[in-house]
This record gives structure tokens, C-alpha cells and sequence, in this order.
């Protein structure tokens, strides 16, 4: 058992992990000692309101969306899974279902994240990380683009900024 960081008493039943200024600190608290520290404090009116928001917001989501989009008849070949079971579930069988399921599963990103491509949230602690990758991703579509198209000048050019991308987010990691 965890005790409280503050009182070191009772035990702790609040986990806080918090990076500021690049370190990583853990905080661990009772309720009590939670409950008298400012950036804790929950003013009601406020939490009601975002929460008002947040089911309206979910509210209209589900009216936009078709009640009943075909589910697809796609089973993986490796696990079994069917795409109606991923569906209902949320949860692959194997990593094979990946590319089983690719072609519903970009529609799927696209009508919900509005890309095809979903990287998570960008960390605003990574210094850009994300945002790098992404870039990488892009700059290799294109280079793949100008060597399908036989434009090879333009596929060196985006082969060394990828290699510059690369090398930026090596030094960032590194740091």
C-alpha cells in the first residue's frame, strides 16, 4: 500500500504524474490531502457545465452518424476475427486484423478523425515528436508519389528531407 506523500498516514488514493520543465514528478495523496490543495479543487458549476457540453456535443455526434452502416463481412484469416466482432468489441484478434480489416478501418478514421491516418495525441512535452513523424509519413507518400511518377530529382530531394526530419526527431529523442 501507497501511503499519502503529504501526511504519510493514510493511504493514497489519488496517483498524479506531472512533467514541468521537462522532469517527471509523482505525486501521490489521500483524499484529504487532495481535497486542501488548490489545483484540486473542482468548482461544481463549472464541471457541470463541461459535462452538459460534452453529452450535447455526443449527442449530435450520434444523430449525424447512420443508425445502421453496413458492417462489413470481413473475417481475418490468421485469428478467426470477424470485423462485426472488432466492431462490437473494440479490440483486434491478432495484428494480422490490421490489414484484414484496412480498407473499413481508414473509412472508419476518416468519418471520425477526419484522416486516414491516426498518430494519438500529440504530447505537448515531446517537442514536436509527433508533429515529425507525421511529417515523415507525409514526405514519404510523396517520395513514393515522384518514384511512381519516374520523377526521381524530386524523389532525392524528399529522401534527404526525410533523412533531415529523421535526424532532428534522432536529436531530440537523444537529449
Amino acid at each position: 500500500m501507497i501511503l499519502c506523500d503529504e501526511c504519510g498516514q493514510r493511504p493514497a488514493a489519488i496517483h498524479v504524474t506531472a512533467v514541468i520543465n521537462g522532469e517527471k514528478q509523482d505525486i501521490n495523496l489521500c483524499h484529504e490531502c487532495a481535497s486542501r490543495r488548490k489545483e484540486f479543487s473542482v468548482h461544481m458549476s463549472a464541471l457541470a457545465d463541461k459535462l452538459g457540453m460534452l453529452f450535447r456535443q455526443r449527442a449530435e455526434q450520434a444523430a449525424q452518424q447512420p443508425e445502421n452502416e453496413p458492417i462489413p463481412a470481413l473475417t481475418c484469416p490468421t485469428c478467426g476475427t470477424s470485423y462485426a466482432i472488432f466492431h462490437k468489441t473494440g479490440r483486434m484478434g491478432c495484428a494480422d486484423c490490421y490489414e484484414a480489416f484496412r480498407a473499413p478501418l481508414t473509412e472508419w478514421l476518416k468519418k471520425r478523425v477526419g484522416a486516414g491516418i491516426y498518430a494519438g495525441i500529440e504530447d505537448t512535452g515531446s517537442q514536436g515528436t509527433l508533429s515529425g513523424r507525421m511529417e515523415i509519413i507525409r514526405l514519404k507518400k510523396a517520395q513514393k508519389a515522384a518514384v511512381d511518377g519516374e520523377n526521381y530529382e524530386l524523389a532525392a530531394q524528399l529522401r534527404d528531407q526525410i533523412r533531415l526530419v529523421q535526424s532532428q526527431l534522432e536529436g531530440r529523442t537523444h537529449e
